[in-house]
């Protein structure tokens, strides 16, 4: 997985963009994207944009062309453009993705960033809920006293559940772990 370009909020919905490494016949860098629901659902996936050579991959603008294939209706394209969408994808194309594409517009709304970093692992609102046990997440009851550490974590939506007991820890919202060296903080074993 590349290196993130930008993780933008509008209307509940996530896109989550990442350099693929890899370039069009331009030169143009593909981009690996995510369009996430606000259940938590990814709409699509994918590493087959390559935007405008005139803007920088993590720019506004490439999100919003990015949005325009996204969002395509019936009417906007041929039919057959839709003939590999899944059920899930076609009730986004005739249900929001017409007030989304609201955002593919040059002077749509704003995206709102989401923020990269948050202190501990696996939170919910700003309180501690699970903690990293080796390379498994594990929720506070499964962890007492196995010597978890904290961690960094780079948020971005989807389900995490613990690995002990398969309780669902966070819905919508997982991390990329970073370790974070003499991280103290009262009441949480390290």
């Amino acid at each position: 997985m590349g290196s993130l370009l930008r993780h933008v909020k509008f209307d509940g919905y996530y896109l989550i963009t990442r350099d693929s490494g890899r370039c069009d016949g331009r030169g143009q860098s593909y981009i690996d994207y995510q369009l996430i629901a606000p259940d938590g659902s990814v709409i699509f996936e994918g590493s087959d944009f390559a935007g405008s050579p005139l803007h920088c991959d993590d720019s506004d603008e490439a999100l919003r062309g990015l949005l325009g294939f996204l969002t395509l209706r019936l009417g906007d394209t041929d039919r057959e453009y839709f003939d590999s969408y899944t059920p899930e994808q076609i009730a986004f194309r005739d249900g929001p993705a017409e007030y989304l594409s609201l955002w593919a517009l040059d002077d749509g709304p704003e995206f709102d960033d989401v923020s990269e970093f948050h202190e501990g692992i696996l939170t919910g609102n700003d309180k501690l809920i699970g903690r990293l046990i080796g390379n498994e997440v594990k929720c506070n009851d499964c962890a007492n006293g196995q010597g978890a550490k904290l961690y960094e974590a780079n948020i971005r939506p989807y389900k995490q559940t613990c690995h002990s007991c398969g309780k669902v820890l966070v819905e919508s919202i997982a991390c990329e772990l970073f370790e974070k060296p003499n991280c103290e903080q009262p009441g949480i074993e390290q």
